[in-house]
């Protein structure tokens, strides 16, 4: 009797973790999509630069809004921070920083995907 308790709870704690898991991951993806969306049209509006310093910092954030996803910017989040030129430095979170990176690049190679869908 107490065997079965245990393993019927096992099996339901177990069943429960991998649903939270894939909702995780589903709702990972899909914040993913957003950003890149975003970074990309604000990379083809001018918002964003398509010029990268040849150093760039890493550190926690101070509060402000990412300029790639315009979510906060949390004490508990690496935030890069890109100079562009000038007095004006913009703000991404580590993740939306690998986004751009990656969409600057494919449009300085002339890659057609950077104009892929619009929004």
């Amino acid at each position: 009797m107490l065997a079965e308790r245990i393993s019927r709870r096992q099996r339901s704690g177990s069943i429960c973790s991998r649903v939270a898991f894939w909702n995780r991951t589903i709702f990972r993806k899909k914040s993913v999509v957003r950003a890149t969306l975003l970074i990309r049209r604000k990379l083809m509006d001018g918002r964003l630069p398509y010029e990268r310093a040849a150093t760039i910092h890493g550190r926690p954030g101070r509060g402000g809004r990412c300029a790639g996803c315009e979510r906060p910017l949390r004490w508990t989040q690496l935030v890069m921070e890109i100079p562009t030129g000038g007095e004006q430095t913009v703000y991404l979170h580590a993740d939306c920083f690998a986004i751009w990176d990656r969409l600057r690049r494919m449009a300085a190679y002339g890659d057609s995907r950077i104009l892929g869908p619009s929004i």
